[in-house]
């Protein structure tokens, strides 16, 4: 099975970043969480931490953003989501 990148552009997602990461505790698969934060002032970054997920700091904009998490990953597949994404169960 191949590893897969998950890569959540954020910034000040703290309300909702934590419902994201935690479906990837009972999603099958082997998953490489990475979180492209744009400069949070809210606790995004600890809150992505706390859930496992490897936070990288990039430039302002979704799209930078996204370049950063996709420069960081080392997983074959990459999988961007916004963050308040929920994959449905048979992802």
């Amino acid at each position: 099975m191949r590893r897969i990148a998950v890569i959540i552009p954020t910034l000040n997602e703290a309300a909702i970043i934590a419902g994201t990461l935690s479906q990837f505790d009972t999603l099958p698969g082997q998953w490489e969480i990475i979180v492209a934060d744009s400069g949070s002032q809210d606790g995004t970054q600890a809150i992505a931490v706390t859930h496992g997920a490897r936070v990288v700091n990039g430039p302002p904009g979704r799209g930078a953003g996204m370049n950063a998490g996709a420069a960081a990953a080392t997983s074959d597949v990459l999988l961007f989501l916004h963050g308040d994404t929920t994959l449905p169960p048979d992802a």
